[in-house]
């Protein structure tokens, strides 16, 4: 089942949407990741099983970033 996110990173710069993006895209499972920069808004689009959220999660959190995810989440 294909699951996706919208979700910001508090700080972005110009140098962490690559970190960002190649750090998502190894996750097992995604589809695309796109990261807005001037919004600090990152969209990502998998597929449930093999990936879940907490890998993304998970991978932000080893890189530095913790996502500000809107409340109440949401599944889209």
């Amino acid at each position: 089942m294909q699951q996706s996110k919208t979700f910001q990173v508090p700080s972005m710069t110009d140098a962490d949407v690559e970190v960002i993006e190649n750090a998502l895209q190894q996750v097992v499972g995604v589809e695309s990741v796109e990261v807005f920069e001037p919004t600090q808004t990152v969209v990502v689009v998998w597929h449930e099983p093999p990936a879940q959220w907490d890998d993304f999660d998970k991978r932000l959190r080893e890189n530095g970033f913790t996502p500000d995810l809107p409340r109440p989440e949401t599944r889209d």
